[in-house]
């Protein structure tokens, strides 16, 4: 049987994510990618915490237990150090996000 737990108000449902890998497998964050995809899906749900209305406490808590990230590439077009700036990290994702080169229409 599932846990369930209710969080409100929850601003990234990736923090609620990195919750129950902290509780239940936290060896899974030494995986990057693991690590990683938390890592920008709160950044890119509260606008790199800036989005008043979505930010919670909860949402910079997990972020914050996160193992921070030395080096990433996004796309294989973008490379950046994380860790002095998430800031960088954040637009990279959003023009990632804007970017329709390659797909059909």
């Amino acid at each position: 049987q599932a846990d369930r737990t209710i969080r409100f108000p929850t601003g990234s449902c990736a923090s609620l994510v990195a919750e129950a890998v902290f509780k239940s497998s936290p060896e899974l964050l030494k995986d990057n990618a693991i690590a990683l995809l938390l890592r920008c899906a709160i950044l890119i749900d509260t606008q790199n915490f800036t989005d008043e209305h979505k930010t919670t406490e909860f949402d910079v808590e997990m972020f914050g237990l996160l193992p921070p990230l030395a080096a990433l590439k996004l796309h294989g077009k973008v490379e950046m150090d994380v860790d002095l700036d998430d800031k960088k990290l954040h637009n990279a994702l959003k023009s990632a996000q804007k970017d329709t080169d390659g797909l059909s229409t």
